[in-house]
């Protein structure tokens, strides 16, 4: 049985069409891989300076009445029970840092605060934890714009569907 020119290329074009899925669902899958590993990096690195918290609090003891530190101890242990990612959980935590570097400012106004060498070694790591966190979310943020533009692009939302993926929240 010989297929007529036209039943040729669509056969063909059906033949592209399905390679392309393949290769559309396998990207999908491959980038939602990489947010799940910074995700983890996110959340390790997050957790290790929010950890800093009473450390620096409990250094800070001895030079200010530490009333106001409590708020910021009882937004990290609320924190930390909420769920890995939820945008809640990540408002709290911008809320504690703010909090957090408003009530470090004035600290740093004691003069024994700024002669403790371990407070500012505590200061630096909580630096260096930033430095750390906004390098993986700028990689996390251009793998998440990645991957929901392919899954908004009209033409594969049927791949997206069959593989289950959904857009994801920038951090």
């Amino acid at each position: 049985m010989e297929l007529t020119p036209l039943a040729n290329i669509l056969t063909a074009l059906v033949i592209l069409l399905v390679i392309a899925a393949v290769f559309t669902a396998a990207q999908i899958k491959l980038l939602r891989s990489k947010v799940a590993r910074l995700s983890y990096s996110l959340y390790f690195e997050v957790t290790r300076k929010t950890d800093l918290i009473p450390q620096f609090v409990g250094k800070l003891a001895s030079y200010m009445d530490l009333a106001d530190w409590q708020k910021i101890i009882d937004w990290r242990d609320k924190s930390m029970s909420m769920a890995i990612g939820s945008t809640g959980k990540r408002k709290l935590e911008d809320d504690m840092w703010k909090q957090f570097s408003s009530l470090w400012q004035q600290a740093k106004k004691h003069p024994e605060v700024q002669k403790d060498f371990s407070i500012l070694a505590l200061e630096k790591e909580i630096r260096d934890a930033d430095k750390r966190i906004e390098g993986i979310s700028t990689v996390y943020n251009r793998i998440v714009n990645k991957y929901n533009g392919l899954v908004d692009n009209f033409l594969l939302k049927p791949v997206a569907f069959l593989v289950k993926a959904g857009r994801l929240e920038n951090y």
